[in-house]
């Protein structure tokens, strides 16, 4: 894919899947990784966002895994 996004950081909030397989979050953070985007996924439980981590990685595209919840958002936005 093309780099269209690679001055760009996405953090992605519930990006972890509750079961097995893909959630709305997951595929979020792994369509926006090709695109040249620093991804942070972040999810309340980091085994989770840890998974989507490692789906992304397998294609070779950067991603960092965080455990935050809903009260987090405000912070990670202050730090932008």
């Amino acid at each position: 894919m093309a780099d269209r996004m690679p001055h760009e950081v996405v953090i992605v909030m519930s990006a972890g899947a509750a079961r097995a397989g893909w959630s709305n979050g997951t595929a979020v953070a792994t369509l926006y990784a090709p695109e040249g985007a620093k991804v942070r996924a972040h999810d309340s439980w980091f085994e989770a966002a840890r998974e989507s981590q490692s789906r992304i990685a397998s294609n070779g595209d950067p991603c960092s895994p965080g455990k935050a919840g809903i009260p987090w958002v405000g912070f990670l936005l202050s730090r932008l």
